[in-house]
């Protein structure tokens, strides 16, 4: 995910809604700013409940 104000960050996407994304990756859990969100590149698909 490429974003406005941090480096380019790689996870899951756990929830987008009301202007926030939280993003699971490997240090941890991240919240952003929807608006801060300049491109997401999708490498795959879960079903929700599966992570």
């Amino acid at each position: 995910m490429e974003t406005k104000s941090t480096q380019p960050l790689e996870g899951i996407v756990t929830e987008w809604e009301e202007g926030r994304v939280k993003i699971a990756t490997n240090e941890g859990e991240r919240q952003l700013n929807a608006d801060d969100v300049r491109q997401v590149i999708l490498i795959g698909f879960t079903r929700k409940g599966e992570l």
